[in-house]
Order: structure tokens, then C-alpha cells, then sequence
């Protein structure tokens, strides 16, 4: 018996698609089979829903309190490729991420104890032509692109041991969702721009374990849009992979984002060729903590992790776009705060660039500790294409918006009150003219602790 059947006790129904109706290996679209299956185990108390004896093609699909999706190792759920199975489902309040997108092909709005699971996998087949969009018109087309997963305001959801694969746009988007729960699912989405595997907006009680996520964009990332908080998230044991950012808080941030922790995790960008989103084979940042519309980034613990093939390990980032990101939020709004984050016990190897932690003026990152690190970078560079650009407070945040030259080969601060470095150790393959720290605003730089640099020819190899 599995944790969902042990919640719901003798509650519990089990029927078949095929009992319901539906035909497998069929280029039917079997919506309908699916949505009256679900609506009847809901109806009659709850269950679960066996996904089996091969492959169903479905448009959006609505789970309902108390019902399980299970989808068998022999079998695939596939997503139409015609958009018109898509019907449109706004949520009942909104933020700037519901208007992304009103649709998807697994939705849910206010329920409880739902759960998809199985060793089987959901194609969300978002390569189709149907869903092709060019580079420079993707955000004006998010309507052509439904999301994989959307849950808004759920309660105890569960996702286990499932594969999925390749949504148009993000693959899970939950806003305002309490006591999720995601365990040993596949995660593989390398098709379509803004290709995120998790997003959690103002989530709360969110467990990510042992799982392998691999995506074209953001791996797991957190967002405040709601005036609700995002908190107490937790992931562990897990490989999170990606071609822009391994694990983020942003970009869009306008309330609490607390108590993350990020616990014995691989991170690092995607070996998957084809990359559609970020700068290259890299991936932008491992680590990226960013506050731009107001939200309080704070008691933030990242430790025991490693960080390969990326740009830069750590991007931290305050600035005030005074965007209003949901309804009711005044436009003038504070910077919000960056402060109370610990970063311990960092294996970071493959770099480019130094990490980045940055303020603006009159609004510093405060309490920073970094603890136990060793830095393999690139190193050979010099201060020949160096230019400095102030603070950049409009400018999209990532670490490549200053170009890829820093007067540092470490660490560059730009408007910190309080960094502490304790046992850092960066291995340049290359000599490197630069300083190991260094800052733009050095009367504004508050910093403690050493970084040392040690030779080429001590590197692990």
C-alpha cells in the first residue's frame, strides 16, 4: 500500500482507464474518458486512476479532491498537440504568473489530496509545431504554450517516482500551494523557451526529494506574485541540472521568500545539447538568490552541495524595479531585504566567472556567510575589459548583465553589508592578474574573512 492509499484508508477505489472507457495506443484524444473518471472517484469519495496497457493522448485534464493519477511503468500520458484541447481556466485571483498562461494539461484550483505517481511517463510532446515559437516573440505567445502541471491553492499533493517530459512552456507551476511533496520523479524538459522544470510561487511546506531535474531553463525556482509568502522549502538528494539557472529565487519577487534550505545536492548545467535558453553549454549560475520587486530574501541555508560546468557559482542580488505584481501592490515600494543567508561546504568546479553578490545603493545584501569552499575556475584574466556599470538596478539580474570580464577572479561585491568568508579556496587553472575579492563601491563593501587562491598545479584533475 502506498502513502496515498494509507492516507485515504478504505476510502480508497481503483479502476483502470480501460474500464472507463479508454482505448489504448488510440490517436484518439481521450479527454473526455479521463476528465468522467476523475470527476466519478472524486464524487464517490476518492481513488485512484490507473493509467495502463500503453498510451493516451489528452488534452487539460482537471484533478479533484481526494484522486490519484497513476500512471503504470508500461504506459504514457500524451499531451495533445492541438492547441484547441487547451481550453482557457483562469484562476480566481491574479498575479503576473497567472497571466503567463491560463492554461495546462494537468490543472487544479482549490483541492486537496491529489497525487500523480507511477513509474510510467507524461509526455507533454511541447517539440510539436503547434507550439513553436521564434526567440524574439516568446513572451508575447505564452497562450500557444500550456504549461505542464498547474495547481493553484492546493492542499497535500504528492508527485512520486513519475517521468515527464518536454512541456511547451514551464512544466510545474504552483501558486499559493501548501504540503507538496515531490519524491524520485524524472524531470526533463529541453523543447520550448522557458522551460523551468519546478516553480513555486508563494508555496508553503514544499519537500523536493531524490529527484533528477534537467531542464533548458530554471531547474527549481521560487517566486513571490501573490501577496501571500513562500516558505519553509526544502530539497535534497537531489541532481538539478539546467542551461540557465540550477536552483533560484526570482525573478519575479515581490513578498516573503523564507527558510529555504538546499541540502547534498548536484548542481550544474545540462549536458543536453540542445539549448534553446541561457548562454551556452553552461549553465549561467548554480545558485541564483535574487529580491528585485520587493520581496525579504532571508534565513537561507544552502550546504553539502556540489556545482559543475556553470558560468557562476553564486549570484546573489538585490535591486528595486518597482514593479507591482499583484493586484493591490503599490508600484513604490521598498527593495525589500537580502539578508541571513548561509552557504557551507560548496564543491564548485568548471567556472568562468566569479560569484556575485550585489546590492544597490542605499539597499546592501546584509549577513552573508560562506563557509568551506573550493572553487575550480578558468581563471587567466585581467582587468583589460573591465568597465564599471554602477549598479544596474534596471537591468534583468543574472551575472551576465555586467559582461563576462569582473576585476575579480573570486568573488565580486558591489553594496553588501556583511560577507563572511570563512576556509574559501580558489584553484585558477590559469595565472590571473585580478584580485580574489573586489568591489565597486569599496566605501559601501563590508566584509570579513580571507580567500585564498592556490597554485595551478595543486588542482584536483
Amino acid at each position: 500500500m502506498n502513502n496515498f492509499d494509507k492516507q485515504h484508508g478504505d476510502k480508497v477505489m481503483n479502476r483502470s482507464i480501460i474500464d472507463c472507457g479508454g482505448i489504448p495506443d488510440s490517436e484518439k484524444v481521450q479527454t473526455e474518458v479521463l476528465q468522467c473518471a476523475i470527476d466519478q472517484l472524486s464524487f464517490q469519495g476518492g481513488g485512484t486512476l490507473n493509467i495502463e496497457g500503453g498510451s493516451y493522448i489528452t488534452g487539460t485534464i482537471q484533478l479533484k479532491n481526494n484522486v490519484r493519477l497513476n500512471i503504470s511503468s508500461d504506459s504514457k500520458l500524451l499531451g495533445s498537440v492541438n492547441i484547441e484541447d487547451y481550453p482557457e481556466l483562469p484562476a480566481c485571483f491574479h498575479s503576473v504568473e497567472v497571466s503567463y498562461s491560463h492554461k495546462a494539461l494537468i490543472w487544479a484550483e482549490n483541492a486537496r489530496n491529489i497525487a500523480v505517481t507511477g513509474e510510467g511517463t507524461i509526455d507533454f510532446r511541447g517539440e510539436a509545431e503547434s507550439f513553436k515559437v521564434d526567440r524574439d516573440e516568446f513572451w508575447n505567445k505564452v497562450d500557444n504554450r500550456p504549461a505542464g502541471v498547474a495547481f493553484f491553492r492546493c492542499t497535500n499533493v504528492r508527485f512520486e517516482k513519475i517521468s515527464m517530459r518536454n512541456s511547451p512552456f514551464w512544466m510545474h507551476r504552483h501558486i499559493e500551494c501548501r504540503n507538496v511533496f515531490f519524491s524520485e520523479i524524472n524531470l526533463h524538459n529541453h523543447c520550448n523557451y522557458n522551460n523551468d522544470g519546478i516553480d513555486l510561487d508563494n508555496c508553503s511546506n514544499v519537500v523536493i526529494d531524490s529527484c533528477h531535474i534537467d531542464t533548458c531553463d530554471d531547474a527549481v525556482c521560487l517566486k513571490s506574485m501573490t501577496s501571500g509568502h513562500c516558505r519553509n522549502i526544502i530539497v535534497y538528494n537531489s541532481i538539478l541540472r539546467s542551461h540557465y539557472n540550477a536552483v533560484k529565487i526570482g525573478t519575479e519577487t515581490a513578498t516573503e521568500v523564507s527558510g529555504l534550505l538546499v541540502d547534498n545536492c548536484e548542481l550544474g548545467g545540462s549536458a543536453y545539447p540542445n539549448k534553446i535558453m541561457g548562454t551556452g553549454s553552461r549553465a549561467v549560475s548554480g545558485i541564483s538568490l535574487i529580491s528585485c520587486d520587493g520581496a525579504d530574501l532571508q534565513y537561507i541555508t544552502i550546504k553539502n552541495c556540489s556545482i559543475s560546468n556553470v558560468m557562476a557559482p553564486l549570484y546573489i542580488r538585490r535591486q528595486n524595479r518597482k514593479r507591482a505584481l499583484y493586484f493591490g501592490m503599490p508600484e513604490e515600494h521598498s527593495a525589500g531585504k537580502v539578508e541571513n543567508i548561509i552557504i557551507s561546504n560548496i564543491t564548485a568546479k568548471d567556472t568562468t566567472m566569479p560569484s556575485v553578490i550585489a546590492g544597490i545603493e542605499g539597499s546592501p545584501v546584509k549577513d552573508i556567510k560562506l563557509d568551506n569552499w573550493t572553487v575550480e575556475c578558468r581563471g587567466g584574466g585581467d582587468f583589460s575589459q573591465w568597465e564599471d556599470t554602477g549598479d544596474l538596478n534596471w537591468t534583468f539580474p543574472d551575472c551576465t548583465n555586467r559582461g563576462k570580464s569582473f576585476p575579480a577572479l573570486g568573488f565580486f561585491l558591489s553594496y553588501i553589508d556583511g560577507v563572511d568568508f570563512n576556509n574559501i579556496n580558489i584553484f585558477p587553472a590559469e595565472p590571473d592578474q585580478r584580485s580574489i575579492v573586489s568591489t565597486n563601491s569599496p566605501e559601501d563593501c563590508r566584509y570579513s574573512g580571507k580567500v585564498s587562491v592556490v597554485r595551478e598545479e595543486n588542482m584536483s584533475r
